[in-house]
């Protein structure tokens, strides 16, 4: 049996298991490289406004859609009448939320760095660029297998559907710091949460960057997402010319 989770889960997982006298020996477990969610709030009203918009139910939902690649991620939902909305993430109400507050426990997380509980720890490669060997333009994960158990897994993976490379540990997870961080919680946490649940998503993220502020936000990524691709790499180019 294969149980998938974050950190928090597969420990309580085997917790609990402990507690009832269950072994384990049959038992593989994988664990996410965590973040830390998106707070259980912030997804309801986003999703609510959605369904207000669209005036249709939400019947699929991710934030990790590659409309564009790897990179940005986008939020793809997907409606009953058949309608499709997809909108890149961290330009979201979502999106921001999400990269300025997650879960209240979440601040102390004790899953981290040597505390890793599962067999093995799934991720995104970042660190990893085009030019490096391994690249794809739709994503690269890293694999860190930490147990036995991990490593039967490992063998398990069907090389015919997967491409498998041996990397330094070392580099992925320095460049995944969040496999040994936890999140700090920001000064205003508290505040977003009073205002999220009275005032709403879009007015809480709005007042957390204040109006004048979250309009440069706008204009900014309105820009940005206006210029071409080749454009952009035309200034770093002069700069290193220079």
């Amino acid at each position: 049996m294969l149980f998938t989770g974050l950190g928090c889960d597969v420990a309580a997982l085997y917790s609990y298991l402990a507690a009832k006298g269950t072994g384990t020996s049959r038992l593989f477990t994988a664990e996410l490289v965590c973040y830390g969610p998106a707070l259980p709030e912030v997804h309801r009203q986003y999703v609510d406004g959605l369904e207000a918009k669209y005036n249709s139910r939400v019947t699929s939902f991710t934030v990790r859609h590659k409309a564009k690649g790897w990179i940005p991620l986008h939020i793809r939902a997907e409606f009953e009448d058949g309608q499709v909305f997809i909108t890149d993430f961290y330009q979201s109400d979502y999106g921001r939320a999400f990269g300025l507050y997650t879960r209240d426990v979440c601040y102390g997380c004790r899953f981290r760095g040597r505390n890793h509980k599962a067999d093995v720890t799934l991720g995104d490669y970042w660190g990893l660029t085009p030019e490096m060997p391994g690249w794809n333009k739709n994503g690269v994960s890293i694999f860190i297998v930490r147990t036995e158990k991990g490593e039967e897994l490992i063998r398990m993976i069907p090389r015919t559907e997967f491409t498998l490379r041996e990397e330094d540990v070392s580099f992925a997870v320095e460049h995944n710091p969040m496999y040994y961080e936890k999140r700090k919680k920001p000064e205003g946490y508290d505040k977003f949460r009073r205002e999220l649940e009275a005032l709403g998503l879009h007015r809480a993220v709005v007042n957390h960057y204040g109006r004048l502020k979250f309009c440069a936000l706008l204009l900014k990524e309105r820009v940005k997402s206006a210029v071409p691709a080749p454009v952009k790499k035309v200034p770093k180019e002069i700069w290193r010319r220079g």
